[in-house]
């Protein structure tokens, strides 16, 4: 046994996984076959491989094959829970799709319901649908709440941590209990421009007061939809295309990066980057409809992709695939959306009036303050939560989200809402950093910073490090401090709702 050949048998699972993640998520391919396709890579899920890789981390030969084995090590511990919980994880899958709540004469399944959420616009039936939907997040929820004990289970008796919370720590590189002060901190500081703006929005759009109002209505709230004329699903395409030339970095498109954007039954709703072999062939999915969200999803999604297309062919495949994080690529996701709230990247690519723009930029604004909060919210519910670990107490996500943003989070909720590995820390690291990266840009290639190559170029050199460095690390080259958040709050300095309220 040995580095390299556990290496090869990682990288082929990954790819025959998301190979067919992609063909699913493509509308290409109904059924999954994950179980044999775990049968044909038995290398990475075995103990012994991981017992080898762990022994590794600590004794390698210098500290790049130690760390290589270390992201090796919590890759394998990844795919074997991942295989250990399939049949149960099927289970909650069929259970989704199978058990439906009815809205106005339409079944909807619990898959169905966000999609529907985001396009519906009566409050009642959204309200309704919350109601009815209590039960089916009950019963979803004792499923995800035994798949937890499972995998606390074995994390404990096979790989011997002590809990959740000291696994991720470990991985991630990162102190939780220092992020969590920071998100307190966070929380504080944006708490009066929050008041000030968000429950007077809130209850001009909904024609309710802010007080008990559900996260159902916040969800539709921040799509944003009175902008939707702005951003034809006619122009998506060429916005991405024109912006990536104007910077000198569209190269990757048709050749390294592939986009997906046609209509077909079966294909989700849900948009996805899918990197199945770095740089050389990175795929994008999604299913536009028309409307703002379309150009921010489809900029976020391109943003990993050229992320992974620009990375070094040369690093070895950890420092390619397997981040201890996901908080860097998400760095250049945020960097690459963020330009929707740019107003001179808005006059070129929108059809807008500059007090349309200006309105939409307020209100944009808007929508990244109260996303933040609410991974400020996710992340330090996720880490009280698996601090006590089970019983789960879902209360716990009520109070913190219901903190962070005003709205009414039920504690039915609260399994169905977690995700893998603190990824809210992720966000919220990336959030921080892309701040400050917009501020170099702006500092070093101007304010029109999308319009340069230079800047293009810069961009490109700090995607061919890939993953090696940690998102801290590597902007730390260029004065970026985790600790300052200043850059992150001067978004909402000054915030001041424009007269042109609506297009």
């Amino acid at each position: 046994m040995d580095l390299a050949t556990i290496e090869a048998d990682v990288e082929a699972l990954r790819v025959d996984l998301e190979r067919q993640c992609l063909a699913v998520r493509r509308g290409l391919q109904e059924q999954q076959r994950t179980g044999p396709i775990f049968a044909e890579h038995p290398l990475t899920t075995s103990l012994d491989s991981i017992a080898f890789l762990r022994g590794v981390t600590r004794t390698g030969r210098d500290r790049d094959e130690r760390e290589r084995a270390f992201r090796l090590y919590y890759e394998c511990i990844a795919q074997f829970i991942r295989m250990e919980l399939l049949m149960m994880d099927e289970t909650v899958e069929q259970f989704l799709v199978q058990v439906k709540v009815e809205v106005d004469g339409q079944p909807l399944s619990f898959a169905e319901m966000l999609p529907w959420v985001l396009s519906q616009g009566d409050f009642d039936k959204r309200e309704l649908l919350r109601r009815r939907a209590l039960p089916l997040l009950q019963k979803a929820g004792e499923f995800k709440a035994r798949i937890w004990d499972h995998v606390l289970e074995i994390l404990r008796e096979d790989f011997g941590y002590a809990d959740y919370l000291t696994f991720c720590a470990e991985k991630k590189g990162i102190d939780m209990r220092a992020l969590a002060q920071r998100c307190r901190s966070l929380l504080e500081a944006t708490d009066e421009v929050y008041r000030a703006h968000v429950p007077a929005w809130v209850e001009k759009e909904m024609k309710r007061p802010f007080a008990e109002m559900s996260r159902y209505h916040a969800m539709r709230l921040l799509q944003l939809t009175p902008f939707d004329e702005m951003f034809p699903k006619d122009g998506l395409m060429g916005a991405l295309e024109n912006t990536l030339q104007a910077m000198g970095i569209a190269a990757a498109l048709g050749r390294r990066i592939f986009i997906d954007l046609e209509e077909r039954p079966g294909k989700s709703p849900v948009s996805r980057c899918v990197p199945l072999r770095i740089p050389e062939e990175i795929h994008v999915t999604m299913r536009p409809t028309g409307g703002v969200s379309d150009y921010e999803t489809l900029l976020h999604e391109v943003g990993h992709a050229l992320h992974y297309a620009y990375t070094e062919t040369t690093l070895p495949y950890p420092y390619r695939h397997l981040p201890r994080s996901f908080a860097l690529s998400e760095c250049f996701a945020f960097l690459l959306e963020g330009l929707t709230r740019e107003p001179a990247w808005l006059a070129v690519h929108v059809k807008a009036s500059s007090r349309q723009i200006e309105a939409f930029v307020y209100y944009k604004t808007l929508k990244l303050l109260c996303a933040i909060r609410r991974y400020v919210g996710k992340f330090l519910f996720e880490r009280e939560f698996f601090t006590h670990g089970p019983p789960w107490d879902g209360g716990i996500y009520s109070k913190w989200l219901g903190r962070a943003t005003g709205f009414v989070y039920e504690p039915e909720a609260a399994l169905m809402d977690l995700e893998d590995e603190f990824y809210s820390a992720d966000y919220l690291r990336a959030w921080m950093a892309e701040s400050f990266l917009t501020a170099y840009l702006k500092e070093y290639f101007g304010q029109e910073w999308f319009l340069s190559r230079k800047a293009g170029a810069f961009l490109v050199g700090l995607c061919r490090e890939g993953e090696r460095r940690s998102l801290e690390e590597l902007l730390g080259y260029f004065g970026y401090e985790p600790e300052d958040f200043s850059y992150l709050l001067k978004r909402f300095d000054g915030l001041t709702s424009p007269e042109a309220l609506v297009p």
